[in-house]
C-alpha cells in the first residue's frame, strides 16, 4: 500500500498541525470497467510482467518506483472466451507521491456470422467489413464472420456506393456465435 508518515508543523500563532507526507514511492491504479456481469480476471501487467490481478469493477494499486518509465497492460487470464479487453498500452513515469490514474473497459462479445447480399440479392464477394475494432472479408459468397463487442456497429465499404451500416439485429451476448442470416447492404 502506500506509505503514510505524518509531519508536525507549527504556525506563526503557535498552532501545531500534523499533515500527511507522501512517501517517495509512486503508484499507478488502474480501474477495469465494463459489464459487471462479466465473470473474468485479468492481469495487470507492468512492462510485460503480471504484477496484480484485478476484475470489472474493481480498481487495482501499483506500487512503483519514482523517476521511471512504465508499460502498463491488460490481459484477460479467466473467463475471457467471450469478452473484449480494451487493446491499448498505457505508457507513464511516475515521480515520487505521484498516482497515476489508467482505466480499462471491458465488454461483451459475440461471433456474428451472415451473408452479405447488395439490394438486388447477389452476393457482395470480398467485401471488408469494419466494426470499432475488428475487420472480416467477404468471401466468394458473400458469407462472413466478424467478432463483436457490445458496442460495435459493423459497417461495408461498398466500391462506388460508399459506405452500408449493418442493421445487426439485437444479440445475445451469452452465445457463442449469432448466425444473421442474409443482411442486405443498402
Amino acid at each position: 500500500g502506500l506509505e503514510l508518515t505524518t509531519a508536525t508543523v507549527w504556525s506563526e500563532g503557535g498552532e501545531k498541525a500534523r499533515l500527511p507526507k507522501i512517501s517517495t514511492r509512486g503508484m499507478a491504479l488502474v480501474e477495469i470497467v465494463g459489464d459487471s456481469s462479466i465473470d473474468a480476471e485479468f492481469d495487470v501487467l507492468v512492462n510485460g510482467t503480471a504484477r496484480a490481478k484485478g476484475r470489472i469493477g474493481e480498481s487495482v494499486p501499483l506500487n512503483l518506483s519514482p523517476y521511471e518509465t512504465y508499460t502498463i497492460t491488460l490481459a484477460a487470464t479467466k473467463g475471457a472466451d467471450l469478452i473484449k479487453v480494451e487493446d491499448k498500452k498505457e505508457v507513464i513515469g511516475i515521480l515520487p507521491g505521484n498516482i497515476a490514474q489508467l482505466k480499462w473497459r471491458v465488454d461483451k462479445s459475440v461471433l456474428l456470422i451472415g451473408r452479405l447480399l447488395d439490394i438486388d440479392g447477389k452476393p457482395l464477394a470480398w467485401k471488408t467489413i469494419k466494426g470499432l475494432d475488428t475487420l472480416s472479408t467477404t468471401d466468394a459468397f458473400g458469407n462472413f464472420q466478424i467478432e463483436l463487442s457490445a458496442r460495435n456497429q459493423p459497417f461495408v465499404n461498398v466500391k462506388g456506393k460508399g459506405t452500408c451500416t449493418l442493421a445487426v439485429p439485437e444479440l445475445t451476448f451469452g452465445e457463442f456465435y449469432v448466425n444473421i442470416g442474409d443482411m442486405v447492404c443498402v
